[in-house]
């Protein structure tokens, strides 16, 4: 799993300024594994209110693009701000950071219940 960026404010675009809001934003998101491990991590993620992008991406970005071949993966990642002079504390909601935190250690204890085997799923093919 990627634990990086998993929390930002959502910002909106008004006019040719960039305005933060006072709620977390939607987060990309990734699921690499069998359908079961897409099951638990959706529910969890439902379960604990992640706002997330209506559809995953093709491949995780940041550190998990290296692995997510290789293993049953997942994460999320916020990324409008981040790597940029705006990614600053105020830009990091601590209720996002917490839901977050919820969420994994969730994700965690629920994928430890099942054979990894179970998890991996078919092999990731990419272009």
């Amino acid at each position: 799993m990627n634990c990086e960026h998993t929390a930002q404010v959502a910002t909106f675009l008004i006019g040719d300024a960039l305005y933060a809001s006072n709620q977390v934003s939607a987060r990309r998101w990734f699921i690499g594994g069998s359908d079961q491990l897409k099951t638990i991590v959706m529910k969890d993620f439902k379960d604990y209110g992640m706002a997330l992008y209506s559809r995953p991406e093709a491949r995780p970005g940041g550190e998990l693009g290296v692995f997510f071949q290789d293993a049953p993966s997942f994460h999320i990642i916020d990324h409008t701000v981040y790597h940029t002079d705006m990614d600053t504390l105020s830009a990091v909601p601590a209720a996002g950071l917490e839901q977050s935190a919820h969420v994994f250690a969730k994700i965690i204890d629920d994928v430890n219940k099942v054979d990894l085997n179970a998890l991996l799923g078919a092999p990731v093919t990419t272009r």
